[in-house]
């Protein structure tokens, strides 16, 4: 199962990065289109390399908190 979660976050980071390498048009799209599409593909790769660490990511957590994990392993 963390194989899988881990390939389908990793395909949906690349998904994201695509959409912004597509968007070359300052004008055609709004910076924080641009914006939201650069947050998720970091937020997704960061989880799916959490996954392969072995810790189990929450959806709703920060970054800051994912940060926090090899520290606290009661919180993993």
């Amino acid at each position: 199962m963390v194989t899988s979660e881990f390939a389908t976050l990793l395909r949906s980071a690349q998904a994201d990065l695509r959409a912004i390498q597509h968007m070359p048009d300052a004008y055609a799209f709004d910076e924080q289109v641009f914006g939201f599409h650069a947050q998720q593909a970091c937020e997704k790769a960061l989880k799916a390399w959490l996954l392969h660490l072995g810790c189990s990511p929450r959806m709703c957590m920060t970054c800051v908190r994912y940060c926090n994990c090899q520290k606290n392993a009661a919180w993993c």
